[in-house]
């Protein structure tokens, strides 16, 4: 059983009564030592508005969770939604709702400050995740649609921000699993602990840690790394302490077998003993801090936005392509002309328009575009005021670059200090302690003379820079000009209406774009739904418009591509020329070079509005598509098997790389990406680890044989086995990837001896990438088996380019 160290607040509330039925699904499912978990039930949709998550009705909420214990040490905290909410969360459309939630904490968190101040002085965040998800091991804990749950505990994290500094990098070595170290976390100083264990609510979590929060680092008073076991630890757990190779290193032990060695590696830089940060600021005596001057940047760039949005344009927007880093917009204008040479204003334009690429055409009437020309300044003042404010941001950059420059050297000065009154450990007679200090002193006394000296220019470019920034902002500052205006010069053939278009390029829009794939079992179609994320900071509105997205570059060349030299230096190119036939044409045209549609163009399925300053999340394609489910495992990367969707993509529209959610059905399955893919080729859906199926890989024999397979050679022979099994009821194809060692050195040398499996398979050899894969077909609740040897050849006694012993190189296998 717990201590009660741990479990003093398992679960509280103002009305325990109203709780109590709530308490089982929580404390005794989730099972965490130390941590204060609290299940909520939200009076409103907390899709809609996260706010209910702070607060709902007199007893729910984070906000209650928070005042119900106000000595709980915590630095972020924990969020559980039902799988419903969090399906419906992360696929609505508009901001992303974490990012909504996170700015309304924010917000709600610096007022509970105010009130409370031994609240953690940070910008609170949040760890999400959904029940039965991945994220919690595909545990749930029956939460329903509209109730979740909050956690307070010291390590819960959800990362570092400017100010943070770390303390300490963990390293971990678990035998069983793998031959050395890897870094598995970092301690920072405005975190309260670092927890490593089995459990999936550690900072570290692996099964082969046995037990939940098994080892804590906390920050010390004096600037170090505390480390100890949990307090309620069976008598069988144990550690050690030990120095190898010069590293402290803990071992941990579980009747008396080592199954974890941890080495805490301390930064160096960990003294806080005054505000190096306030002081720093002090020195450098900015007129205009980094903080105000970005402040007033934002406020002139918020007058130039109302300003353009107050001005009336004569002429309606009607569509946008976007692009990568741009946007292409239409504006259309009617008017009544009489015949002649006639010129038609478009006013109002954003200032920040580009007149590259600006064209025009007629969409109704009898006329010929002549001319156009922009009649205004006002784009001149825009570029010049973007380019601006470009310059004031990269001053209050430099300025804050300064302040942590100046803070850097006031510590590396306060270091110099307490090292001058450290004794030193070396020699034990009274002259050498003294010569030693002598030394020692003469050498601090010449570095601070030195930082002195760094800390001097540091102020003097200070100086400078303020000078500058202040002068930027004035100009910033400056009212801003009317829209711009082009003119556009026509000739009309007859009286009537007229419709023109007017085409120019804006700056500041983007698109991104995502997935959501849904694998449909029972019928084996793949649900694939195409978003764009359009983000747009153009200065006009885009309200009701026709939108389409562009993978292309807008900007293509009209001129011939230039000639380049065709070089035969190289083996390759030479056979390539040898090997070419009389009748192959060097340089092929297709068929689809004269396709006049855009397989690099997505349009909305419905007109968007989306005003300047604002994203957007926009539906494009929803395509079902028959797919294939298949089998993949790299035993020795991990043994388990990974299921993909695989289906092909006959539409004539390309798919772009972008990130994609995984559904098997209604059940969210985690994130991936998925890889850009043109018609005629087939899109590949990740749908996670199958955990029916499972592969077992173990080494079967080794062999070391002196001057084999010639003299002066050692080769060294490697006999693997994987062993594979299935629980699905229907039979499935797996296909099984081994690896070969690549060594870098040019004297070593891999060959596979020989491949083979228990089931009717051929052996797959591909050589460029140095795999060996096996398309296994695998009957309900079946077996196979597959193995696969190979030799590595070693110069013996040489010294390789690395200089790596023998040794070092078998220990990559």
């Amino acid at each position: 059983m717990p201590g009660p160290r741990w479990l003093t607040r398992l679960f509280h509330g103002d009305d325990p009564s109203t709780e109590e039925h709530r308490r089982p699904a929580v404390v005794d499912l989730i099972g965490y030592p130390g941590a204060s978990l609290r299940q909520h039930k939200a009076t409103g949709d907390l899709v809609a508005d996260p706010g209910v998550v702070w607060r709902s009705g007199e007893h729910d909420g984070l906000e209650r969770h928070i005042l119900a214990e106000p000595t709980a040490p915590f630095t972020d905290v924990l969020l559980v939604l039902s799988h419903g909410d969090f399906v419906a969360a992360t696929s609505a459309s508009g901001a992303p709702w974490l990012t909504r939630l996170q700015t309304l904490f924010y917000d709600r968190y610096q007022a509970l400050r105010a009130a409370e101040p031994s609240l953690p002085e940070r910008r609170l965040r949040v760890r999400l995740v959904a029940d039965g998800s991945g994220d919690v091991n595909r545990q749930s804990y029956g939460l329903p649609e509209g109730e979740f749950i909050t956690g307070l505990a010291p390590h819960i994290y959800g990362g570092p921000s400017s100010r943070s500094r770390p303390l300490a990098t963990v390293h971990l070595h678990l035998p069983d699993v793998s031959a050395g170290y890897r870094k598995v976390g970092r301690l920072f100083d405005d975190q309260r602990a670092f927890r490593l264990g089995s459990h999936w609510l550690d900072s570290f979590s692996d099964p082969e840690l046995l037990e939940p929060a098994l080892v804590e680092l906390r920050p010390s008073a004096d600037g170090g790394v505390e480390q100890r076991l949990r307090d309620d630890l069976p008598a069988e757990y144990s550690v050690q302490a030990e120095v190898q190779g010069g590293a402290r290193v803990l071992t941990l032990r579980r009747n008396e077998r080592a199954f974890a060695h941890l080495v805490v590696e301390i930064h160096a830089e960990q003294l806080q003993p005054q505000d190096l940060h306030k002081e720093a600021r002090a020195r450098l005596r900015l007129a205009v801090p980094p903080e105000e001057a970005l402040a007033r940047v934002e406020r002139a760039a918020e007058t130039h936005r109302t300003a353009s949005r107050a001005r009336r344009p004569n002429s309606t927007l009607t569509e946008v392509i976007v692009y990568a880093d741009h946007a292409r917009v239409t504006r259309v204008r009617q008017v009544e002309r009489s015949p002649g040479r006639v010129a038609v204003r478009f006013r109002g334009l954003a200032p920040n328009m580009s007149a590259e690429g600006l064209s025009a055409d007629l969409r109704a009437g009898r006329a010929r575009v002549v001319d156009l020309r922009v009649v205004s300044d006002a784009q001149a003042e825009a570029e010049d005021r973007d380019q601006l404010r470009r310059e004031a941001l990269a001053l209050v950059q430099s300025a804050q670059d300064l302040i942590l420059q100046v803070e850097d050297l006031l510590r590396r000065r306060l270091n110099l200090q307490q090292q001058a009154i450290t004794r030193p450990a070396e020699a034990d007679e009274e002259g050498g302690a003294i010569t030693l200090v002598r030394a020692r002193l003469d050498r601090l006394r010449l570095s601070e003379r030195e930082l002195d000296e760094a800390l001097s220019q540091r102020v003097q470019a200070a100086a400078a820079l303020d000078d500058k920034l202040s002068a930027a902002l004035r100009k910033l500052e400056r009212p801003p000009a009317d829209g711009v205006t082009v003119e556009v010069e026509l000739d009309v053939r007859a009286p009537g209406p007229i419709e023109l278009a007017l085409h120019y390029t804006m700056q500041g829009a983007r698109w991104s774009p995502t997935y959501t794939a849904r694998y449909l079992e029972s019928s084996n179609k793949l649900e694939l739904t195409t978003h764009a994320l359009v983000s747009q900071e153009t200065g006009e509105d885009w309200p009701g418009v026709r939108v389409r997205l562009s993978t292309a570059a807008d900007k293509r060349s009209a001129d011939p591509p230039p000639l380049r030299p065709w070089a035969l230096g190289s083996g390759p190119e030479l056979a390539e020329l040898l090997r070419a036939n009389a009748s192959a044409s060097l340089t092929a045209i297709s068929a689809e070079d004269e396709d006049t549609s855009d397989p690099n163009l997505h349009e909305a399925n419905a007109p968007c509005t989306i005003p300047s300053g604002d994203d957007a999340r926009v539906t494009l394609h929803v395509d079902l598509l028959s797919a294939e489910e298949r089998l993949v495992c790299a035993p020795r990367i991990d043994a388990r098997a990974f299921r993909r969707a695989v289906a092909p993509w006959t539409a004539p529209r390309q798919l772009p790389e972008g990130p994609v959610s995984s559904f098997l059905g209604n059940h969210y399955l985690g994130s991936g990406r998925l890889m850009a893919t043109t018609p005629g080729h087939p899109v590949e859906v990740g749908l996670g680890p199958d955990l029916r199926v499972f592969c077992q890989r173990s080494l079967v024999e080794r062999q070391r044989r002196e001057n084999s397979p010639s003299p002066g050679l050692v080769s060294h022979l490697f006999h693997y086995r994987t062993m594979i099994a299935s629980r699905r009821r229907e039979r499935v194809t797996l296909r099984l990837i081994e690896q070969l060692p690549t060594p870098d050195d040019n004297g070593v040398q891999v060959m596979l001896s020989g491949a083979s499996a228990s089931v009717p398979t051929e052996a797959l050899h591909n050589a460029s990438d140095h795999t060996v894969s096996w398309d296994i077909v695998l009957e309900p609740g079946g077996m196979a088996a597959v193995e696969f040897t190979f030799t590595l050849i070693v110069p013996q006694g040489g010294e390789t380019q690395r200089r790596l012993s023998e040794e070092e190189l078998l220990s990559v296998i």
